[in-house]
């Protein structure tokens, strides 16, 4: 995922709406629950509840997928 699309995402999870994305490396989905701008990393709730956080060029997008 590019920064421009990373910045988006953040700000659309801050408003409340639900953004999803995939970290192919570990095979998981969730949804966005916050960014830490500074590391450029995005805490995620996957799909079968545990908490990650994953570095935003390492995750695809599928919020408009």
């Amino acid at each position: 995922m590019n920064k421009g699309r990373y910045e988006y995402l953040c700000h659309e999870s801050e408003i409340g709406r639900e953004t999803l994305v995939s970290h192919p490396g570990s095979h998981e989905d969730g949804v966005i629950v916050g960014c830490i701008q500074l590391t450029d990393t995005m805490v995620v709730r996957t799909t079968d509840g545990y908490s990650r956080s994953w570095d935003f060029h390492d995750c695809e997008d599928l919020t408009h997928q």
